[in-house]
């Protein structure tokens, strides 16, 4: 579960991403149980179903390129031959330093309601 601190930053991270990827990236980390009808909807729904922000952050779709962008728009210095892994520790370190990671900041609480652009596939 991502605090809310979390689901703030990713979705700011997760507006990068073309909008094909935030379709596959919903229909993944909801076990294709969910389909959006628009990139809102999807960025909301991944942040509703991902585990944990280093479950999200190393999730094929969020290339390296994003959270590179992400971490010199909060004024972080990222090299481009840095590799995934160590940019993701990055993005993490940096929550917790931030208290952005935090629980006492609060959580998303899963109240089981989703955008109304949102659906539930039904098998």
């Amino acid at each position: 579960m991502l605090t809310e601190g979390e689901k703030i930053e990713a979705k700011l991270l997760l507006l990068a991403l073309p909008p094909e990827d935030v379709e596959a990236l919903t229909e993944t980390v909801s076990s294709r149980m969910v389909t959006a009808e628009s990139k809102e909807a999807g960025i909301d729904a991944i942040l509703l179903y991902s585990e944990s922000a280093k479950q999200l952050l190393r999730r094929k779709k969020v290339k390296r390129e994003h959270i590179v962008m992400y971490l010199s728009e909060k004024g972080q210095a990222a090299s481009h031959a840095e590799d995934k892994t160590s940019l993701v520790k990055r993005v993490l370190d940096y929550w917790e330093k931030h208290n952005i990671s935090n629980p006492s900041n609060g959580s998303v609480h899963m109240d089981g309601g989703l955008a109304p652009d949102c659906t539930i596939v039904d098998d």
